[in-house]
């Protein structure tokens, strides 16, 4: 007699184990036993969901931590610009921030109730670093950008929503989460719509703003905010996400400025790597207390620096 082997049926295909189901009675009731069809199915379709207990629960906090804003962190709180230039920095204390390199991003889709194709969770997963290049294809994406790719390569756009227009897009949203390597720290990056579609090279940019301002890091005069684009091909494939981070100074004739207001209500600068870097590392954690604190004093003179180049008095 020659006994099934349950670790076999992966190498099978499933011609084969049709035939090998109609041998005999005996045989079919054998297969049965040993679930030989849910075993070919796992091996050829692996579920997406983590397997590991380990994995389990990282993926987990993920969604937890995607489902929460992203930390604020106000600069120069009660200080005029003129009390922030004279005030005395600590002393500076050796820090190197992270690479991108360090860290992984997660990703969520999905489309909220409001919209006849929405109300559900379209993909999430992790993202992988697939390089930084000085993009050209959209005057939005001149400068140094984060490019990041799926890890499983398995996301498709969703067809209905390459054919809707952009007021049901506006309830199209991501998320987005960083995951530092080595601690596991974790950082919610903001919950993006999707602000505006561009066709470019037969496929389509769509770029997400914030929901509100994702002001991490923000004074009364200026903040940081984080960008997304996610690159679709024109079979649907999404290719890719470029990440960039602005630092947007709001002009002193102004009031703050949204989304529909005139460009010179603000003046936008935007971040090197240099900057991104040092900002996703701060935010992450910086274990020790001086250097966290140098840290922070070095994103304050930016903003010291970039309030003072925008216009605003010295004497408020």
């Amino acid at each position: 007699m020659i006994w099934l082997r349950p670790e076999l049926l992966k190498f099978t295909d499933l011609p084969s184990l049709c035939r090998l189901s109609c041998t005999s009675k005996t045989l079919r009731s054998d297969l049965q036993g040993i679930k030989a069809w849910a075993r070919l199915a796992e091996a050829q379709y692996p579920p997406p969901t983590p397997r590991g207990d380990d994995e389990a629960r990282a993926h987990v906090r993920r969604q937890e931590v995607a489902k929460h804003s992203p930390p604020t962190l106000r600069v120069l709180e009660g200080l005029t610009l003129q009390q922030a230039i004279a005030r005395e920095t600590p002393a500076p204390v050796a820090f190197t921030p992270d690479a991108f390199s360090d860290f992984t991003f997660f990703l969520r889709l999905e489309g909220d109730s409001l919209i006849p194709f929405g109300g559900r969770l379209c993909w999430e997963g992790d993202l992988e670093l697939r390089g930084q290049s000085d993009e050209h294809g959209h005057p939005n994406l001149t400068g140094r950008v984060l490019q990041l790719s799926l890890r499983q390569m398995n996301l498709k756009w969703p067809s209905t929503w390459a054919q809707a227009d952009i007021d049901d897009l506006d309830h199209v949203r991501i998320t987005l989460v960083a995951i530092r390597d080595e601690d596991q720290a974790m950082v919610s990056l903001g919950r993006f719509y999707c602000f505006e579609v561009n066709h470019i090279d037969g496929g389509r940019l769509y770029e997400f703003l914030p929901r509100s301002d994702l002001e991490f890091i923000f004074s009364s005069r200026s903040h940081l905010e984080l960008k997304t684009f996610l690159w679709v091909s024109q079979d649907g494939s999404v290719n890719g996400l470029s990440l960039l981070l602005d630092h947007e100074i709001h002009n002193p004739q102004h009031d703050p400025p949204t989304v529909e207001e005139p460009a010179d209500s603000y003046r936008l600068e935007r971040c090197d790597e240099s900057r991104f870097r040092h900002v996703l590392s701060y935010l992450a954690g910086i274990h020790h207390p001086a250097a966290r604190a140098s840290a922070l004093a070095t994103i304050e003179s930016w903003f010291v620096e970039a309030e003072r180049g925008a216009g605003w008095p010295i004497q408020e």
